[in-house]
């Protein structure tokens, strides 16, 4: 079964240029549907990280995504703004910094890019959050707009 689901990700490994396509609720990457290796969460993750684009992601927005709202009212991450409690005690935050590596594993696993802390210094992650760094090869194309359309 390991070598089922590594297959296409050791083909996918040497190819020069990148293919990302976005789907509803499935990502490709050179025509192989990545999103049956990698959890929902994480498919979700690297979605909003992709068309996210050169913007930061914040713990709490995050959050919000993972937990599908977009209300803040329900959103733990305002008593740790609040209070300027450290991340680290948070389970929220260690969910989406494990999710948040697993994704970046899988990135750079495929040669897309990186994952990184938006700040200078790891403290900073709360705050400034994270960043998808895309590799230079990689064209992003997102078919969910254009898949509703007649």
């Amino acid at each position: 079964m390991v070598f089922a689901t590594q297959f296409p990700c050791m083909s996918l490994q040497n190819r020069p240029a990148r293919i990302v396509r976005i789907g509803s609720p499935s990502v490709f990457v050179d025509d192989c549907d990545i999103s049956t290796i990698i959890s929902e969460q994480e498919c979700t993750l690297f979605i909003t990280f992709i068309t996210a684009a050169d913007t930061p992601l914040t713990c709490a927005v995050i959050y919000r995504v993972l937990a599908n709202t977009t209300q803040r009212a329900s959103d733990p991450c305002e008593e740790c703004m609040k209070h300027d409690w450290s991340p680290s005690k948070c389970a929220h935050y260690r969910n989406i910094k494990n999710r948040i590596a697993t994704t970046r594993k899988v990135l750079e696993l495929l040669r897309l890019g990186t994952i990184t802390p938006a700040g200078t210094h790891i403290r900073d992650i709360r705050d400034a959050g994270w960043l998808m760094v895309l590799n230079p090869e990689v064209r992003v194309y997102d078919t969910r707009a254009t898949a509703s359309s007649p």
